[in-house]
């Protein structure tokens, strides 16, 4: 099968997995909302958001485990494959009791300790964040049994574990109405059944269809170094976004309290599920690009790099215009109850996700040469501005959104930084960088915006009603969007990929 049919299938199947996930995380956050209301929300997602902020040990690793398997599948190394799997079980297992051990001693402290939460909610709170902890430490788990997914590119299969874990979070929410009045205690101990549900589903799948996902002890004194070294300066960078995420929800939750935390929890929720969604799509290209340098293809990776970085765009600004302009009524539509501040949110957080989604294909490149550790100081150095630049503007009496900004000009200023540094570790020009990406990118925001202009215009002097409105004003975001953006912002490479993907898609 060509590279190219690969990458086309694989993205039909995140498509879906995209798509599902997403409209049910969308409707459980509604759900959500109106069971436990905005204030318990709003706490949940401050103790939830705290323990989430021990993931950076586990992405680190994670990112690691999936370089070096697609670069041992690369070298089409079976044997190595399952030795790297090995190591990574066990690392992962440790990382899960470390997690434990300090999140029931330190963590535990500064949430009894620091965090704002209201008197008649404060034992419940205490249990959801113990069950949280442990959520999380299972969840780590199946991440080297997730990861080998990846590695082979089954997307498929992966796609299809993502949705029924979606789908029993889904029932998990839909459930708690079942269990009398304390539904923040119940939500805390389903999500943790969900988890232990999630992890046997990898472990059994996984490991029926694939051997080389079967632990084996072993042990590889050098293996084990260059994999520490490289989840080492890979947890550098992750704890630098965690910091900048959740950090910034806690200073939050000191400066303004838990109902502004779950105005930001919904905007992020909008931004999660867009970086989902281009992430997903992006899924499709990081393995054969990790591939293609580990069999010296370096033509054929940049141009998946100029590629992928495109594809991400075009989906941001696809989904990001229409939401853009009609915030306030899609909120409405999808919330019970919607404040000012969750717009404001909502749209910066559209701005923030579009730059930060940039970063991967680069961090890809970077992490397939393997020289990580200079990368991910000086970029991470400049993310890790952001939380104490919020911190002085809450305290100087800047409104909560400041902190949005700040990311947005933080990370606009790491992506300048990161294309720096590549241009030192490959032949790589920042200018055919710009001329490549950066300039269609703009002509397609104003083609594309220029048209819809133009449409808001004509329906504004309509008589439709208020709802056909919001509908023709979506679609033709969306249809001028996609217009603009392969008249004006794709190149013949890009065209002639997509062309034989829908060819082989359909002829199959």
């Amino acid at each position: 099968m060509s590279k190219n049919k690969v990458i086309g299938k694989n993205m039909v199947a995140l498509f879906f997995r995209m798509g599902v996930t997403m409209v049910i995380t969308l409707y459980s956050v509604r759900l959500l909302l109106e069971i436990l209301g905005v204030e318990n929300y709003g706490i949940y997602t401050v103790v939830a958001g705290f323990v989430s902020m021990l993931n950076f040990l586990s992405q680190s690793m994670a990112i690691a485990v999936q370089r070096f398997y697609s670069f041992a599948l690369g070298k089409g190394d079976e044997k190595e494959l399952n030795h790297i799997f090995s190591i990574s079980f066990l690392i992962f297992l440790s990382l899960a009791v470390l997690i434990i051990i300090v999140g029931e001693t330190l963590g535990l402290w500064f949430v009894t300790t620091q965090l704002v939460i209201p008197t008649k909610s404060y034992q419940a709170v205490i249990w959801v964040y113990h069950f949280s902890i442990f959520t999380f430490a299972i969840s780590m788990l199946r991440i080297p049994f997730s990861s080998i997914l990846f590695a082979y590119e089954d997307m498929k299969l992966f796609a299809i574990i993502n949705v029924i874990e979606s789908v029993l979070k889904l029932f998990a929410i839909i459930s708690l109405p079942l269990f009398g009045k304390d539904h923040l205690f119940f939500y805390g101990i389903l999500l943790l059944v969900v988890a232990i549900l999630s992890f046997l589903i990898n472990f059994i799948v996984t490991t029926r269809k694939y051997p080389n996902s079967r632990f084996k002890y072993y042990y590889d004194k050098s293996l084990l170094k260059s994999m520490s070294s490289f989840s080492g300066w890979s947890l550098f960078g992750t704890l630098a976004g965690i910091v900048d995420n959740q950090g910034n929800n806690v200073i939050i939750n000191i400066f303004f309290g838990p109902v502004v935390n779950a105005a930001r929890d919904v905007s992020l929720q909008v931004q999660t599920a867009i970086l989902s969604f281009s992430n997903s799509v992006y899924m499709a290209f990081k393995p054969q690009m990790i591939k293609s340098y580990a069999e010296n293809n370096l033509k054929y990776m940049m141009q998946l790099f100029y590629f992928g970085t495109k594809s991400i765009f075009f989906l941001h600004i696809l989904i990001c215009f229409p939401l853009f302009l009609n915030t306030k009524e899609l909120l409405n539509l999808w919330l019970v109850k919607v404040t000012d501040n969750m717009v404001i949110f909502t749209r910066l957080s559209l701005i923030f996700s579009t730059i930060f989604a940039l970063n991967n294909p680069i961090s890809t490149i970077v992490q397939a040469t393997g020289r990580i550790r200079k990368y991910f100081i000086i970029v991470e150095s400049v993310v890790f501005l952001s939380l104490p630049i919020s911190y002085l503007l809450f305290y100087l009496g800047l409104p909560a959104q400041s902190t949005f900004w700040v990311s947005i000009g933080i990370f606009t200023l790491a992506h300048y930084v990161r294309l720096v540094i590549l241009k030192k570790m490959i032949q790589f020009s920042i200018n055919e960088y710009f001329i490549k990406t950066i300039l269609p990118m703009f002509g397609t925001i104003i083609t594309a915006g220029g048209l819809i202009f133009l449409t808001y215009k004509v329906l504004e002097i309509s008589s439709l009603s208020r709802f056909f409105k919001l509908g023709a004003e979506t679609v033709s975001c969306f249809l001028f969007t996609l217009l603009a953006g392969y008249i004006v912002g794709l190149g013949n490479f890009e065209k002639k990929a997509i062309g034989k993907m829908l060819k082989n898609y359909f002829n199959k």
